[in-house]
């Protein structure tokens, strides 16, 4: 995404992260204690080499009211499942922030909201990774990014 986003020429990259999307990723590094990966989340307010600043427009947006706006307009999304979704731990954390918002309505929000009054603390405490630059010749945080972790393990298991 971000090869694409810098060659198009834009400013920014939009991500489909919505409300649900965000609770569940607070509470899974919160769960796991990965401070560092919570520092991480976003939105970014600083701006790496390399990589094209990322903004969430869908950020306070439930899922629902995203799906049903796309319905509404008749616009064409992408609903099916993820492959891996079964195995997922996200699953496990989107039944919870689900059961959580019903029992609880606005716990989503509070959610956020508790993130964003901490985040600049946490933001102090872990400056932005120094980046590497993958074989590839894009940024990454390893010595190889994830797109071409993931080509590598499809290489690797045709083989097979």
């Amino acid at each position: 995404m971000n090869r694409a986003s810098r060659e198009l020429g834009a400013a920014h990259l939009a991500t489909g992260h919505n409300l649900d999307d965000t609770a569940q990723s607070i509470l899974m590094s919160f769960s796991r204690g990965d401070v560092e990966r919570l520092a991480r989340l976003g939105p970014h307010s600083t701006v790496q080499k390399g990589l094209v600043p990322r903004i969430q427009p869908l950020r306070m947006i439930p899922e629902s009211e995203t799906t049903l706006y796309a319905l509404v307009k008749k616009l064409k999304f992408h609903d099916l499942e993820c492959p891996y979704a079964p195995e997922a731990l996200r699953n496990s954390y989107r039944s919870v922030v689900f059961e959580l918002e019903n029992k609880y309505p606005g716990t989503r929000h509070s959610i956020i909201k508790s993130y964003d009054e901490i985040r600049p603390a946490l933001c102090r405490l872990y400056p932005p990774a120094g980046l590497k630059i993958c074989e590839c010749g894009e940024p990454t945080l390893s010595n190889k990014c994830k797109a071409c972790e993931l080509i590598d393990s499809l290489v690797s298991s045709s083989r097979t």
